[in-house]
């Protein structure tokens, strides 16, 4: 009888929960909350990131927290451990610093969340995975591209940020390329200069400077992203001279960027397809999430240990090919980057 009893409660036990699982009053399956913070929105590829990695991320039903640097590492720090506080179960991040940023994967780590790098590498650290279009390719491409447009006379390089180690990894690969040149005595040197934050204001004096001090006589500018671009086409359009005068490099292919190339007051740009490179980040992040390993393409070491490695193919641009490997793919539009241009000039896109 007492046997019986029992049976009889546990199967009112379980018709019970059952009931209020089906009027919603069960505890809900916990969704996965991924955070994302980027160094900055300075440059609008960064938002192109940000809603790659949203939309990629609201596929899989995951949450995602999302915040902005501002390109001040301190204030990266405080919304490092503010997220951390909020349940988070992965971190992907893009560094200001890349050296500070190395203590965020620590205190990540000690948390229980796994870390991701986002675009620019963390070094000495136990980083889980790195997503990122190669960035000794665009070093690599910069020096092509310049070297084919002017392959005698002054440069000027405009580096990035001296504590983002992306920096470091374009000028490792830029002078594995030109250093014969410049040992030949093809290629002079005359200004080689950190923007501070990539700050396109920091690059117009640096351009500003190199063009006084050398009276105009600059054949290349080799820029290390869109943003110091800029700042370096503003320098030269004061001086009256555009891409035919001296040439200009940049990374990331922003719009204003594309339409001074087709415009001829910058060289090229390496076009990094950004909403990809968020996508590739979030479906790691959520891979990662729910116990599973991301696809990756190798390893990079980064003074610690191998990190795998999550690449999205980079993309140069010049005048030359702009309408078929960009327009034509429908990375970008006709009427976005011939904006500048009268219509009965802009090229015909089947």
């Amino acid at each position: 009888m007492k046997c019986r009893k029992i049976v009889i409660f546990a199967v009112t036990l379980c018709m019970i929960v059952g009931g209020l699982s089906y009027f919603g009053f069960a505890e809900k399956e916990e969704k996965i909350v991924l955070g994302f913070i980027l160094p900055t929105m300075q440059e609008e590829r960064w938002a192109l990131d940000r809603d790659g990695f949203i939309e990629e991320a609201e596929k899989h039903g995951a949450e995602v927290l999302f915040q902005a640097s501002n390109n001040d590492e301190r204030l990266q720090a405080t919304q490092v451990e503010n997220m951390l506080t909020q349940g988070i179960d992965v971190l992907v991040l893009g560094a200001v610093n890349s050296s500070a940023a190395a203590s965020f994967v620590e205190k990540a780590h000690n948390e229980g969340v796994p870390f991701i790098a986002y675009c620019r590498p963390i070094l000495n650290a136990d980083v889980d995975y790195f997503v990122w279009h190669d960035l000794y390719d665009v070093g690599r491409l910069i020096a092509e591209y310049s070297l084919k447009a002017a392959p005698r006379g002054n440069w000027v390089l405009i580096e990035g940020d001296p504590g983002d180690d992306a920096t470091t990894f374009m000028r490792e690969a830029f002078f594995k390329v030109v250093q014969p040149h410049i040992d030949s005595g093809d290629i002079s040197i005359v200004a080689d200069q950190n923007a501070l934050k990539w700050s396109p204001e920091n690059a117009l004096k640096i351009a500003e400077n190199a063009l006084t001090k050398y009276q105009n006589n600059i054949q290349a500018m080799c820029c290390w992203n869109d943003g110091t671009c800029r700042g370096a086409v503003r320098a030269l359009q004061e001086q009256g001279l555009d891409a035919e005068d001296c040439y200009t490099t940049g990374q990331d292919g922003d719009i204003a960027n594309l339409q001074y190339i087709v415009e001829g007051k910058a060289g090229m740009t390496v076009f990094k397809p950004c909403p990809p490179l968020g996508a590739a980040a979030a479906k790691a992040a959520y891979a990662v999430a729910t116990g599973k390993e991301p696809d990756t393409q190798g390893t990079l070491f980064n003074g610690k240990v191998d990190v795998p490695l999550i690449t999205v193919e980079n993309i140069p641009v010049d005048k030359s090919n702009i309408v078929e490997d960009l327009i034509k793919e429908g990375y970008v539009s006709v009427e976005q980057v011939y904006a500048n241009i009268p219509k009965s000039q802009w090229p015909k896109v089947d």
